[in-house]
């Protein structure tokens, strides 16, 4: 379900873009810091709610402004201390990430809270450079296919749970950390470039191929 209706999509595009990228020349860390503050932020959430006229009022320009002056540990005196020095091709970017960004958001009517949560700049930046040729199709399918493997089990979880391991359990039988276990689970750390000799444990108590464990999807 779309939060608002279509013919202000553009309208709220083309403010986002401006604010991504006015982030991206004044904001110390650029679009990658201003990113998960937008998406925290009340204005995000407000256009998340769903309204038959969306009321960003505020300008690009003004977004940032806002969102960074009543973020936590943030001061606006970071703005006025003059432009980092950026590429026109980052700038670019930071407006294409603002744009994608929302409308992302109006064709999934996910909260762009969630969105953050599973969606990272770098996986934006990635899309951005194998995508941004091709037409919205293309970039919209490679958002899913991020959000598809965010939210499914890995091969390591499934397996677990069908022996009726807890994480603790596992880890104690492998010898593998259970912050490690965690991580591979939660997708924070890339099962597939593990150290072999941690596979093979995790193997042993799974009573599985190694190769089991792997995501293939992420195999290059």
């Amino acid at each position: 379900m779309h939060p608002y209706p279509k013919e202000y999509l553009a309208s709220v595009m083309g403010t986002l873009g401006k604010a991504f990228e006015f982030a991206d020349r004044t904001l110390s860390g650029g679009v990658k810091r201003f990113y998960p503050l937008f998406a925290k932020s009340d204005i995000a959430a407000s256009l998340s709610e769903g309204s038959d006229k969306p009321d960003i009022g505020l300008s690009g320009i003004a977004i940032v402004l806002e969102i960074c002056g009543t973020a936590r540990n943030e001061v606006i005196d970071e703005l006025a201390q003059g432009s980092i020095s950026s590429s026109k091709a980052d700038f670019s970017y930071a407006r294409w990430l603002g744009q994608t960004f929302a409308h992302y958001q109006w064709e999934s009517g996910v909260p762009f809270r969630t969105i953050a949560s599973f969606l990272s700049s770098e996986e934006l930046q990635h899309i951005y450079t194998e995508a941004f040729e091709g037409d919205w199709a293309d970039v919209l399918s490679a958002i899913e296919h991020v959000h598809h493997r965010a939210t499914s089990s890995t091969q390591l979880r499934k397996l677990r749970r069908s022996f009726g391991l807890t994480q603790a359990e596992l880890s104690k039988r492998s010898r593998v950390s259970l912050r490690s276990i965690q991580q591979y689970e939660q997708r924070k750390k890339d099962i597939n470039k593990a150290q072999a000799h941690s596979i093979y444990e995790l193997s042993q108590v799974l009573d599985c191929q190694m190769e089991e464990l792997l995501e293939v999807d992420d195999i290059v």
